[in-house]
């Protein structure tokens, strides 16, 4: 790559400006259009009885009609808040026979009723049955009133699964035709809906030629103001996003978003550059975003840049992102170094430098210490592991022994580059489960099966996802005998814990000796058909099936619900900030949503009131996507007792937003995640609890290990009450 492209100056703040004034004909008026709200809900006026009852049939996934007959009746409430909960718990159950319910209230006279009922609608149709939720959306688009209820429906549509290409091209002219409407807050919600469509359909099923004309004008929305208010940029985020992944961009559109001034467009615009058929151009566009003032932007480009080093540019970008005082930046630079510039001059100079400042912090600041922390050199050494393996086997006794677990967790996955059996061997027996589960996964890439010894030594241990990786490594031993006793020992001690969350860890155990064992184990495994998760008990009759031929009927016995939260409980949640303060200073307020979340709300504060969070860290950093933390185990497969039910609503993952980490339907454990980015992805498929409303620089610096020393509590200035 030409160095001289990269060093192009970038335009000044005034340039920007008067390229955006010329590309909308007109002069920057002061003002944006105004926000326009949700719907008003107030929780006061709820009909507390009727409240409990409704939470209570949704929470046992009510499906007889003397079980939903509190959700029935709240529909026709007179009280409007109690409508809304009622449709709203009705969609949540997910079940497409409820359409014919849940449809009259798309006409009620209280818009959000109306609101949660679109919703409720392409939820309730969620494992399918689309064609019943679609008529009723569809008349619905054309007779809304309501700015913001019109961009609901519009949404909801975008978001359904299709099954045929004709209703997609029928659900495509619709919003396009809705894409006409000049309220933002309506326009807003279409854009998402046709963002989702194009995402949800691929390559199969692209959008129309004016759908994608449409989509191109709407990535310069807004831009003849002089500031943005939020709807603004959710339409050019989500316009980009959308012609990005359906691969209608161009370089000359690109070229005038990527100097969009909002930086996730910007960041957009570099991510769909990698679809254009011109790689020149699009490693201009890329060149040009290695400068960008934003840090996001530049990680995406570097990001982006790495394929281009696949293709012959040169490595001396990634060499310069090293020193960014960005961690992510730098981070990612690193990492990439050793994946893709093995050839590069100077790149196992810069490494060693890097590795050989390791220094004896105990590693789990993870916030305020970097650089002199041990990110850095441990990321160097497992490039460097790649590159130069006798430079890196120099120094790997260093790491290995280091007083941080998480230095040591690096060090097993540079001895797995290095086919270094005995360090393996050794951080296999760790204090640390997390540094044993790499030692692990390394001696089954390194050694195979003659490491069994240690995969079955494993089985014993507390951690579940280290008792995974035991059980996955033991696939196809030839050391059955051994390997029985111990893999039964595991999953009846865990099952002895009566844990929801440990489902994971078992299906794992119960997957190995389905393949290891055979008829002589089935009595065994037939207590398993009554086991209190229902997932394990289909799995232990699938396998019982496999060993003898014969059909096996589940019988779980499931655990008790968590209890629920009463009225006052919520109520007293209302208006507080839950403050994580972080180990080396910072701290993250949140603002809880307890009457959209309630059951996932209230399972926080309890264990954060418990100190249930404190010392535990954010174990999870994908940059450009999340943070996730509160595990016992520092990863996502230990949590807090039972399960709880997903709480979805029409509220997107907008950057800053708090939700629940799961692994599949209904599997809350008390983790939670933090959006570092707009991720629209994931909307209707995980709980939101909250919103960061102070701190969110502290977010964006988070690093892999950051402490949350403790949570504390602060009354909102719009609330008197104290939690």
């Amino acid at each position: 790559m030409n160095n001289a492209i990269i060093q192009k100056q970038q335009p000044s703040l005034l340039v920007c400006v008067l390229i955006v004034s010329l590309l909308v004909n007109c002069s920057p008026p002061d003002d944006a259009p105004p926000e326009i709200a949700a719907p008003e809900f107030r929780w006061q006026n709820l009909d507390t009885l009727l409240w409990a009852e409704m939470l209570a049939a949704e929470d046992a996934r009510a499906d007889t009609p003397e079980s939903l007959e509190p959700i029935v009746s709240g529909l026709t409430s007179p009280i409007p808040e109690v409508r809304v909960l009622a449709v709203r718990a009705l969609g949540r159950l997910e079940r497409a026979e409820h359409v014919l319910e849940i449809a009259p209230l798309l006409a009620d006279t209280i818009p959000a009723v109306r609101a949660e009922a679109a919703n409720s609608l392409g939820q309730a149709v969620f494992r399918g049955g689309a064609g019943a939720a679609l008529g009723p959306l569809l008349e619905r688009l054309g007779a809304e009133p309501d700015a913001y209820v019109r961009g609901i429906v519009a949404q909801t549509l975008g978001r359904l699964s299709y099954e045929s290409d004709d209703t997609v091209r029928l659900v495509d002219a619709a919003l396009v035709g809705a894409l006409e409407d000049s309220v933002p807050a309506a326009l807003a919600g279409m854009v998402r809906g046709l963002a989702s469509l194009v995402r949800l359909q691929g390559a199969g099923s692209p959008p129309s030629g004016r759908a994608v004309e449409r989509l191109r004008e709407l990535a310069r929305h807004g831009l003849q103001y002089r500031t943005d208010n939020a709807t603004l940029l959710q339409i050019r985020r989500l316009a980009v996003a959308a012609l990005g992944q359906s691969g209608q961009v161009d370089f000359e559109l690109l070229s005038a978003i990527v100097g969009d001034r909002d930086a996730q467009v910007r960041r957009l615009a570099v991510g769909a550059a990698s679809s254009l058929d011109e790689s020149d151009s699009a490693l201009e566009i890329v060149a040009r975003a290695l400068g960008d003032e934003d840090a996001t932007v530049r990680l995406r480009a570097l990001q982006a840049y790495s394929g281009q080093v696949r293709s012959g540019s040169d490595c001396v970008p990634v060499l310069a992102a090293v020193d960014d005082l960005d961690p992510d930046v730098a981070l990612t630079a690193i990492d990439i170094l050793g994946r893709d510039c093995a050839a590069e001059a100077g790149v196992v100079e810069r490494l060693v430098e890097i590795v050989e400042s390791l220094n004896a912090l105990d590693g789990n600041e993870g916030f305020a210490s970097y650089p002199n922390s041990w990110h850095r050199p441990a990321h160097a050494l497992v490039s460097l592991s790649g590159l130069a393996p006798d430079i890196a086997a120099g120094q790997l006794d260093a790491f290995s022994l280091h007083s941080s677990w998480w230095v040591r967790t690096y060090a097993a996955r540079a001895a797995t580059n290095l086919d270094s059996a005995e360090c393996l061997e050794r951080l296999a027996s760790d204090e640390h489960d997390l540094v044993r589960n790499a030692a692990v996964a390394g001696l089954s890439q390194v050694l195979g099966h003659d490491a069994d010894a240690h995969y079955i030594r494993q089985l014993s241990r507390q951690d579940y996802q280290l008792v995974m990786t035991a059980a996955r490594a033991l696939e196809g031993t030839p050391n059955r005998v051994a390997a029985m006793p111990s893999l039964f020992d595991a999953l009846d001690r865990i099952t002895a814990q009566r844990r929801e969350t440990s489902r994971d860890a078992r299906r794992a155990l119960i997957r190995r000796i389905g393949s290891l064992g055979g008829r002589s184990q089935a009595v065994a495994l037939i207590p398993y058909l009554r086991d209190f998760d229902p997932i394990i008990a289909e799995d232990a009759a699938t396998v019982l099936h496999g060993w003898t031929g014969r059909s096996y009927t589940p019988n779980p016995r499931l655990l008790p619900r968590l209890s629920l939260p009463s009225y006052g409980d919520l109520a007293r949640v209302v208006g507080q900030r839950a403050v994580l303060e972080m180990r080396g200073g910072g701290r993250i307020e949140i603002e809880l949503f307890p009457f959209e979340a309630p059951t996932n709300v209230t399972r926080f504060v309890r264990l954060a009131q418990e100190g249930y969070f404190d010392g535990l860290t954010f174990h999870r950093l994908s940059r450009n996507f999340v943070i996730q933390g509160g595990s016992p185990g520092a990863n996502e497969f230990v949590g807090d007792g039972p399960y709880t039910r997903d709480e979805v609503v029409y509220r997107s993952n907008l950057r800053g937003t708090v939700g629940i980490s799961t692994r599949g339907r209904d599997t809350g454990d008390g983790q939670i995640f933090v959006n570092l980015i707009d991720n629209p992805r994931l909307d209707h498929n995980y709980t939101i609890i909250g919103e960061v409303v102070a701190g969110l620089d502290v977010v964006d610096a988070v690093l892999e290990g950051a402490v949350i020393e403790r949570v504390s509590w602060r009354q909102s200035e719009s609330n008197d009450e104290t939690l």
